[in-house]
């Protein structure tokens, strides 16, 4: 009689405190993506969109896997939904749409694909979190199929152009 009421209290007192340990769990991981309804979604989206379009970003691109340091300075400018390069437009990229999303941690995602007369492929992924702008750059040459990785972000506030 004994040995089965000490069982029945552990049992109980385990009962008691496993929910307990799972609810935490949950709760850490609530802080940690927060979760955001679809209108926060979409203010957020036009937050972005709204802070993306009013500079001109002024971005280091420095090509991956390189013992030297090996890039250039780009200025990215958003209007609306395009994107130019100021560096590819000179070496004949054209603009192009990009398109943006909010990942579960807020921070906001945009892709854009541009190509030039010889159907090379620059294909820009950023994210934008806060007033810092960063990301990768691939470009794929058709005549060669040669593939340029390069990763960028924003040289400093400071650097920004303001857009009129």
């Amino acid at each position: 009689m004994r040995r089965g009421t000490v069982i029945l209290v552990v049992l109980g007192l385990w009962l008691s405190f496993v929910p307990q340990a799972f609810s935490a769990k949950k709760k850490v991981v609530e802080r940690i993506i927060p979760r955001v309804s679809v209108e926060g979604v979409q203010i957020l989206a036009k937050q972005a969109q709204e802070t993306l379009n009013q500079k001109s970003w002024t971005v280091n691109v420095l090509l991956q896997g390189q013992k030297r340091a090996k890039g250039f300075t780009d200025v990215l400018t958003f209007s609306g939904k395009s994107m130019v390069s100021q560096y590819l437009s000179s070496k004949g990229f054209g603009g192009s749409q990009y398109s943006l999303r909010i990942e579960p941690d807020k921070a906001a995602v945009f892709e854009t694909v541009q190509r030039d007369a010889g159907d090379n492929i620059a294909m820009w992924r950023g994210e934008l979190r806060g007033e810092r702008l960063s990301g990768t750059l691939t470009i794929r040459y058709k005549d060669t199929g040669a593939v340029e990785v390069y990763s960028f972000s924003t040289i400093s506030a400071e650097a920004q152009v303001m857009v009129p």
